[in-house]
């Protein structure tokens, strides 16, 4: 599952560690909150640049006896990346500690808050208001990365609504529960770790495909590890999507209001050729790369675990009951060499809209899967983005420089995880494929099955399974039986397919 909630609060820490002022806690006082003021000003137009055009008064700083009271307008940030807000003041209190730390009280985020964006596929626009009925969020701050950093946070009620011409999608969670931290390790880096909670997730939408789509869930669940995080590579990042935003918008409404298909090609500021990346002004185009060599810098690697608990959904019809989702995402970069993992699981699969039969009875009661891509050469990676970045999108040498990129090997494409269970049988399974280059490449899989035996007598006496029943007898009969699983190791290599030690390449499709 993908919390939207996560990489805000992520950034926040960042941001907050970095940004709040190096001062002594000697006194709370019309001056220092002056001082205070042009420390942060300053900061945050390094920060974030002339897109961001942020005023005279970015924050607001009053002292207010044994702390300070802050005000942050957002609507002025938000209008600056290409939106349309309405939305109160950020405001909190905060107050100095011994050793340089701060400690952030009473942190409220505006409710309502409601902004607007153009349509990408239409005219018109999409607009979103999101509300907390009540929030507690907290903060503890060593902006000199000596100590550790965090970040607390309760919400009840929270609530999105977006709106767009042909219908609006709903989103509530009755409570979210987040704990942070940012953990210094040492030259400038930190790790990141986020543990966040909710309860009663409802959403309903409407989609062009199926119409109207509702799904619930009791418990949702969270976790995110960050490691070798750098705050100081957050600020090209952040000034790039204040260069690129309006630009899209612009892009968008010029897409959905002036040019016409026939005529997209023909002007240099069209939608088609920002889209491309090839007539992006300068100054964008500069921003964009220095935002794809932060990204490159802003972390060693990224370990994400998601779940939501009972769920329940509706969709053309049809519903259903899964007793738990679950996804997950990883990402690396060792020895110049970048790694990307995910995984999905589904467990308890039900549905009383389905007739008893075949179909309600083999609906799997648990599947897993979790596919790997490792080994791909960072440098050229971002050599590739680059130079993508830098056509019109018609560069007939992306495609050699991608061809060049799967010789840099071996580049391995696997399955670290593979089960299922469903009717009588179970499978479980992993294996990988190791691509020396676009012609060169061999792998290896482990199968084990249990229960083929029943699933082949219900396969010859079930009509729907009938087709199925001589592919099962044919597996059966090249896997090698263990106790009560038959099992297939397999393995490709110099144009060999073998299966437990027997040569079966002459089977292949093709021969």
């Amino acid at each position: 599952m993908r919390f939207k909630s996560r990489l805000p609060l992520v950034m926040a820490a960042c941001l907050l560690t970095i940004a709040a002022p190096r001062m002594a806690a000697a006194q709370i006082d019309d001056a220092a909150a002056t001082s205070l003021e042009q420390q942060l000003h300053d900061f945050l137009a390094g920060l974030l640049g002339p897109a961001a055009k942020i005023g005279e008064r970015p924050v607001h700083i009053a002292a207010s006896d044994d702390h300070f009271a802050i005000e942050l307008p957002v609507g002025d940030l938000i209008e600056s990346a290409g939106g349309n807000a309405d939305a109160a003041n950020v405001t909190a209190t905060a107050k100095p500690l011994d050793g340089g730390r701060w400690q952030i009280d009473e942190i409220e985020m505006p409710s309502p808050v409601s902004f607007a964006m153009p349509l990408p596929d239409g005219p018109g626009k999409a607009e979103w208001t999101i509300t907390m009925d009540s929030q507690s969020q907290r903060a503890m701050l060593d902006p000199s990365m000596a100590t550790a950093t965090t970040l607390d946070s309760t919400i009840n009620g929270y609530g999105s609504a977006m709106r767009r011409p042909d219908g609006t999608d709903h989103t509530r969670i009755e409570q979210m529960t987040s704990h942070m931290t940012f953990q210094p390790t040492g030259g400038g880096r930190g790790d990141v770790l986020q543990d966040l909670d909710g309860s009663l997730l409802t959403l309903n939408t409407v989609s062009r495909d199926t119409g109207p789509v509702s799904l619930s869930a009791a418990k949702l669940h969270g976790v995110v590890h960050i490691n070798g995080v750098a705050p100081a590579q957050i600020g090209p990042i952040l000034r790039a999507a204040l260069e690129l935003a309006p630009l899209a918008a612009n892009a968008v409404r010029e897409s959905n209001n002036q040019v016409k298909p026939k005529d997209a090609k023909k002007q240099p500021g069209s939608a088609k050729a920002a889209a491309s990346g090839g007539h992006l002004p300068k100054a964008a185009k500069a921003a964009l790369r220095s935002a794809l060599t932060a990204m490159q810098e802003l972390a060693t690697g990224l370990d994400e675990q998601g779940s939501l608990e009972d769920v329940r959904f509706q969709t053309a019809g049809f519903s259903g009951h899964a007793a738990r989702l679950s996804s997950g995402m990883g990402m690396s970069a060792t020895n110049g060499k970048l790694s990307l993992r995910l995984r999905f699981g589904l467990d308890g699969l039900t549905s009383p809209d389905l007739p008893e039969g075949v179909i309600r009875d083999y609906l799997p009661r648990h599947f897993a899967v979790a596919p790997r891509v490792s080994g791909l050469p960072a440098a050229e990676v971002m050599k590739l983005l680059q130079r993508a970045l830098d056509s019109d999108g018609n560069d007939p040498g992306l495609d050699r420089q991608f061809e060049a990129l799967m010789n840099k090997g071996p580049i391995t494409v696997g399955v670290e995880e593979l089960a299922l269970d469903s009717g009588p049988a179970t499978l479980k399974g992993n294996g990988e494929l190791h691509v020396i280059s676009k012609d060169n490449y061999s792998g290896e899989a482990h199968l084990a099955t249990t229960g083929l035996d029943a699933l082949i007598r219900r396969a010859n006496t079930i009509p729907e399974l009938k087709q199925a029943a001589p592919i099962l007898i044919f597996l059966k009969g090249i896997g090698q039986q263990d106790g009560d699983r038959v099992v297939w190791d397999i393995s490709y290599t110099g144009k060999k397919l073998l299966v437990n030690g027997n040569d079966v390449s002459e089977m292949m499709p093709g021969k």
